[in-house]
């Protein structure tokens, strides 16, 4: 597959995602939680196509939550919610939480937690439970490959907002 067929490919599987509806809105976690580690790539905090569950994850996803979600204020797109519910203010549904999209991307073709020794089964994640079941996230090499250079990178992010 030509580089450009590869974009394709994962820019199909990325718009595809299965993500969280509620009152209306889809959850952004996925998407803050690849685009942090889009930037830790840029960065050169990862630089293997292992993604660790560490304090830098964890505050980056933060960082770009507040820019980009920010659920402590209004919705985050007043012009969606006045077309949603008649200008009417409503909560958003949805918390700045790491943990859920670090597992719940698993269901998605590109992820795959490495299971730990400590591995258990759980119904429900926090970052501590996914620190002692599992090792690293694993992205697919092409993928990665994709987010290691600077103009793929960029594309990808730009769909990544374009979803949020």
């Amino acid at each position: 597959m030509d580089a450009e067929a590869t974009f394709e490919h994962y820019a199909e599987l990325l718009s595809g995602m299965n993500r969280a509806v509620v009152k209306g809105y889809r959850a952004p976690h996925k998407l803050v939680l690849l685009m942090a580690i889009c930037e830790m790539v840029e960065e050169g905090k990862i630089t293997e196509n292992k993604v660790f569950l560490n304090a830098d994850l964890v505050e980056k996803f933060k960082t770009l939550w507040k820019e980009y979600v920010d659920s402590d204020e209004e919705m985050p797109h007043d012009r969606v919610a006045e077309e949603l519910f008649g200008g009417e203010k409503k909560a958003y549904p949805f918390k700045c939480n790491i943990a859920n999209p670090f597992y719940h991307l698993s269901g998605e073709p590109f992820w795959t937690l490495k299971k730990s020794k400590e591995w258990k089964q759980r119904t429900s994640w926090s970052v501590a439970a996914l620190k002692t079941d599992y090792e690293y996230a694993i992205i697919d090499e092409e993928l990665f490959e994709l987010i290691t250079s600077e103009i793929t990178r960029d594309r990808i992010m730009s769909l990544l907002l374009s979803m949020i």
